[in-house]
């Protein structure tokens, strides 16, 4: 998300709604209706009335004909794109991280099961062997793994992957 505060919706003209309704791809009453345009971190974005809105919200907001301000929309479904009003709640942070944690989706170690992670526990393992053996640069270490030289930084000096 943008920020850790939902931005209340401005109103929607007729325009603005079709324009939305364009980018849901409608499926089954029970199935996930993704978001087809732009995204940032796995979520769907909807610009209105000069601001930059999540399509989950609005879609919440369009079938409930209530902005959920200052709450969250959670996903039932934990399809970030997921813009089926069947599959959205109202919640607070902590209701979204109670469903998170219910539903397994947390990587208390994080590593390879977060959902950003590039490298595997056996590349992170890798790294640290090669490295030790003063051969290869962080740089080179980067480059080779297709990760930043700050990752690599950061795996080596155990900030992060500690768990490995």
């Amino acid at each position: 998300m943008p920020n850790n505060k939902p931005r209340p919706l401005p109103s929607l003209s007729a325009k603005d709604i079709q324009r939305f309704l364009r980018h849901v791809e409608k499926r089954g009453p029970t199935e996930c209706w993704p978001w087809k345009k732009c995204t940032k971190l796995g979520y769907g974005y909807f610009q209105a009335q000069g601001n930059v809105h999540l399509a989950h919200r609005v879609a919440y907001f369009l079938h409930y004909g209530k902005d959920p301000a200052p709450f969250l929309v959670c996903h039932h479904c934990d399809f970030r794109k997921c813009c089926n009003w069947r599959h959205l709640f109202k919640g607070t942070h902590a209701d979204n991280s109670s469903d998170m944690v219910r539903k397994g989706r947390v990587a208390h170690n994080h590593g390879e099961a977060h959902w950003n992670a590039i490298l595997t526990s056996g590349q992170v393992r890798k790294i640290r062997e090669l490295f030790a053996t003063g051969r290869p640069s962080q740089k080179q270490l980067a480059k080779r793994f297709g990760v930043g030289r700050g990752a690599i930084a950061c795996i080596v000096n155990r900030a992060s992957w500690r768990h490995i």
